[in-house]
């Protein structure tokens, strides 16, 4: 599990930070002088690698570049636990009371991280049902810069109600293993549900499923729950199919000289994989029990349905979510560990920008285009999406319970979480 390291002194930077706008785009008040939009910009992340005083500066110097007249405050939320719940507590009072901040760039909640964080929207979809962001369509039919059709459309589909879409995905995570293919039965399957992991027979199919799967169990299912019905979209028995399944196969014990990376995306498919000696790598999708591959929702930007000046508002998401930020600079998806990028054109720079790029004991190399082919390929996988909710952390704390124990057992384990799983979509 990671752990959260975020530097009160960055933080303190970052809120004394703001932006006065170029004054020659603004509307002209009496006299002839140029007027400035104030607006607020909530940023927050799941990672502690993020840094968000040179991000904002980023954001700030991309305002000034389009000529944008606004004057930026951010918002984020302290280290301290304790702290940050009262600050999230406040933000939210704010938004019920018809203000708040005019956009969000904001994480998914992340079961793993210890100890647990509360985020701002724990659950995005019910915030999207309850209509505390605004329906972007219109603005997006406008735009001059930000073109979906660059995106993984499966994965932005998920900020879309019947309404119209109200959230944009920003990054999410698929999962994958990275085979040394001399070392497996069969090298010409790219692909592994949970069945084809056991029914395989290979051991270390079974170990890099598991692997890959057992702190993201979301990954054997397609979209787990429907907020506006309020219900679950896996059954009670497939949920306990899929977990006998997991249990059953070889648990991961150290990096064998097989299994040479696993996990989400953005860390597995780091460009030291392909320099294993003696490796033949073999990238290998994780599937849900349809055969595609269930996405995660990591981070995504909106706006508040309360704010004053949407089309300035959605001019500086414009800005937020240009490649100039997105690409690189103090975001940069890889070495922040939060995701891929929904933009598809910047997938290979993010790879080389992985994690472990310049870390003691791992090669620099730069991921060539065959090998981003490779992920690529698997994201067009891409059947379902979720946004990481406490949903997650309950199938990882279902995980642990049946971990070693009997079916018989997996099934009582199994009852019982998913009757706690169905209060909470039905809350």
């Amino acid at each position: 599990m990671r752990k959260r390291r975020v530097l009160s002194l960055t933080l303190a930077i970052l809120l004394s930070l703001c932006l006065s706008g170029c004054e020659n785009d603004g509307k002209e008040r009496d006299g002839g002088v140029k007027e400035i939009t104030e607006l607020t910009v909530c940023m927050d992340s799941s990672s502690e690698l993020v840094d968000w005083a040179n991000f904002f500066s980023d954001l700030q110097r991309a305002c000034r570049g389009r000529n944008l007249p606004v004057k930026l405050k951010a918002v984020t939320f302290p280290e301290s636990a304790a702290e940050r719940e009262s600050k999230i507590s406040a933000v939210q009072t704010e938004i019920m009371a018809g203000k708040g901040p005019d956009l969000f760039f904001v994480s998914c909640y992340d079961p793993l991280l210890y100890p647990p964080q509360q985020q701002l929207f724990m659950e995005p979809e019910r915030v999207m049902q309850a209509g505390v962001f605004l329906r972007l369509d219109e603005l997006l039919e406008q735009s001059r810069t930000l073109d979906l059709s660059q995106c993984n459309e499966t994965v932005m589909e998920a900020g879309r109600r019947e309404e119209g879409r109200f959230l944009l995905p920003v990054s999410y995570e698929i999962p994958l293993v990275i085979l040394d293919g001399s070392m497996l039965k069969d090298t010409e399957s790219a692909q592994m549900t949970a069945q084809d992991a056991v029914d395989s027979g290979d051991e270390l199919v079974g170990q890099a499923f598991r692997s890959t799967v057992f702190a993201s169990c979301s990954a054997m299912f397609g979209k787990l729950a429907d907020y506006d019905a309020g219900k679950l979209l896996i059954s009670q028995e497939e949920l306990s199919k899929g977990m006998k399944l997991l249990c059953s196969m070889p648990e991961e014990s150290g990096f064998t000289s097989g299994l040479l990376a696993y996990g989400t995306a953005n860390y597995a498919f780091s460009a030291q994989a392909f320099l294993r000696e003696n490796a033949a790598p073999v990238c290998m999708a994780v599937c849900n029990n349809t055969g595609g591959v269930t996405a995660t929702v990591t981070q995504f930007a909106a706006i508040n349905s309360n704010t004053d000046n949407p089309e300035t508002a959605f001019s500086v998401l414009e800005a937020l979510l240009s490649e100039e930020l997105q690409g690189a600079g103090s975001w940069r998806f890889g070495s922040t560990g939060i995701g891929l990028s929904v933009n598809d054109s910047l997938m290979q720079d993010m790879m080389n920008q992985h994690p472990y790029a310049g870390a003691e004991g791992f090669d620099d190399r730069q991921v060539t285009a065959e090998e981003a082919g490779k992920i690529q390929k698997i994201c067009s996988m891409v059947n379902a999406v979720n946004f990481k909710t406490e949903l997650d952390g309950d199938l990882y704390a279902l995980y642990l319970a049946c971990r070693g124990r009997p079916d018989s057992e997996i099934e009582a384990e199994v009852k019982e979480a998913y009757r706690k799983m169905l209060m909470k979509v039905a809350e």
